[in-house]
Protein backbone atom coordinates (compact mmCIF):
# COMPACT_ATOMS: atom_id res chain seq x y z
CA UNK A 1 0.00 0.00 0.00
CA UNK A 2 2.55 2.49 0.96
CA UNK A 3 4.47 1.88 -2.50
CA UNK A 4 1.11 2.89 -4.61
CA UNK A 5 0.83 6.28 -2.16
CA UNK A 6 4.00 7.58 -3.30
CA UNK A 7 4.03 6.58 -6.72
CA UNK A 8 0.13 8.74 -6.89
CA UNK A 9 1.96 11.26 -4.52
CA UNK A 10 5.02 11.46 -7.78
CA UNK A 11 2.22 11.93 -10.22
CA UNK A 12 0.13 14.83 -8.56
CA UNK A 13 3.54 16.65 -7.34
CA UNK A 14 4.15 16.05 -11.16
CA UNK A 15 0.50 17.24 -12.36
CA UNK A 16 1.32 20.49 -10.30
CA UNK A 17 4.47 21.49 -11.65
CA UNK A 18 2.86 21.73 -14.76
CA UNK A 19 0.51 23.95 -13.66
CA UNK A 20 2.98 25.96 -11.95
CA UNK A 21 4.98 25.94 -15.31
CA UNK A 22 1.85 26.77 -18.01
CA UNK A 23 1.13 29.83 -15.36
CA UNK A 24 4.45 31.07 -15.42
CA UNK A 25 4.06 30.76 -19.18
CA UNK A 26 0.85 32.57 -19.05
CA UNK A 27 2.57 35.79 -16.54
CA UNK A 28 5.44 36.08 -19.03
CA UNK A 29 3.12 35.79 -22.34
CA UNK A 30 1.11 39.01 -20.52
CA UNK A 31 4.35 40.45 -19.53
CA UNK A 32 5.55 40.15 -23.30
CA UNK A 33 2.46 41.83 -24.21
CA UNK A 34 2.15 45.05 -21.90
CA UNK A 35 5.95 45.25 -23.23
CA UNK A 36 5.17 45.18 -27.30
CA UNK A 37 2.12 47.81 -25.99
CA UNK A 38 4.43 50.25 -24.35
CA UNK A 39 6.79 50.01 -27.21
CA UNK A 40 4.10 51.05 -29.45
CA UNK A 41 2.58 53.67 -27.68
CA UNK A 42 6.25 55.27 -27.28
CA UNK A 43 6.62 54.53 -30.94
CA UNK A 44 3.86 56.70 -31.50
CA UNK A 45 4.39 59.50 -28.52
CA UNK A 46 7.71 59.67 -30.58
CA UNK A 47 5.94 60.36 -34.24
CA UNK A 48 3.89 62.96 -32.89
CA UNK A 49 6.75 65.03 -30.93
CA UNK A 50 8.86 64.95 -34.02
CA UNK A 51 5.62 65.75 -35.99
CA UNK A 52 5.14 68.95 -33.80
CA UNK A 53 9.00 69.91 -34.46
CA UNK A 54 8.62 69.54 -38.30
CA UNK A 55 5.24 71.95 -37.72
CA UNK A 56 7.63 74.45 -35.44
CA UNK A 57 10.28 74.16 -38.37
CA UNK A 58 7.30 75.25 -40.53
CA UNK A 59 6.00 78.36 -38.88
CA UNK A 60 9.84 79.51 -38.53
CA UNK A 61 10.23 79.06 -42.55
CA UNK A 62 13.30 76.25 -42.65
CA UNK A 63 12.23 72.84 -42.03
CA UNK A 64 15.05 70.65 -40.94
CA UNK A 65 16.05 67.92 -43.15
CA UNK A 66 17.70 65.72 -40.13
CA UNK A 67 13.81 65.84 -38.80
CA UNK A 68 12.64 64.58 -42.06
CA UNK A 69 15.36 61.96 -42.34
CA UNK A 70 14.18 60.85 -38.64
CA UNK A 71 10.75 61.00 -39.85
CA UNK A 72 11.53 58.76 -42.67
CA UNK A 73 13.25 56.43 -40.37
CA UNK A 74 10.38 56.41 -37.52
CA UNK A 75 8.12 54.92 -40.06
CA UNK A 76 9.95 52.21 -41.26
CA UNK A 77 10.31 51.25 -37.67
CA UNK A 78 7.36 50.48 -36.42
CA UNK A 79 7.01 47.89 -33.57
CA UNK A 80 3.39 45.58 -33.81
CA UNK A 81 1.58 45.92 -30.44
CA UNK A 82 -0.11 43.12 -30.55
CA UNK A 83 -3.85 45.00 -29.67
CA UNK A 84 -5.79 46.35 -32.59
CA UNK A 85 -6.74 49.50 -31.24
CA UNK A 86 -3.28 50.72 -31.12
CA UNK A 87 -1.76 49.29 -34.23
CA UNK A 88 -5.13 51.38 -35.54
CA UNK A 89 -3.77 54.51 -33.68
CA UNK A 90 -0.37 54.17 -34.73
CA UNK A 91 -1.63 53.88 -38.81
CA UNK A 92 -3.25 56.61 -38.88
CA UNK A 93 -0.29 58.58 -36.80
CA UNK A 94 2.25 57.21 -39.74
CA UNK A 95 -0.79 58.27 -42.40
CA UNK A 96 -0.44 61.91 -41.31
CA UNK A 97 3.63 61.28 -41.29
CA UNK A 98 3.46 60.16 -44.86
CA UNK A 99 1.46 63.27 -45.90
CA UNK A 100 3.14 65.68 -44.00
CA UNK A 101 6.40 63.93 -46.11
CA UNK A 102 4.54 63.98 -49.04
CA UNK A 103 3.71 67.72 -49.00
CA UNK A 104 7.65 68.24 -48.60
CA UNK A 105 8.56 66.23 -51.18
CA UNK A 106 10.33 63.45 -49.34
CA UNK A 107 7.72 60.59 -49.62
CA UNK A 108 6.15 58.59 -52.50
CA UNK A 109 3.91 55.60 -52.27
Amino acid sequence: DLGGEVVQSSQTAGGAAIQGMDALLALQEVDERAERRSRAAKHGHSLLDTLESVRADLLAGQVSEDRLELLERQISKRPQSGDPQIDSVLEEIELRVKVELAKLGRFSD
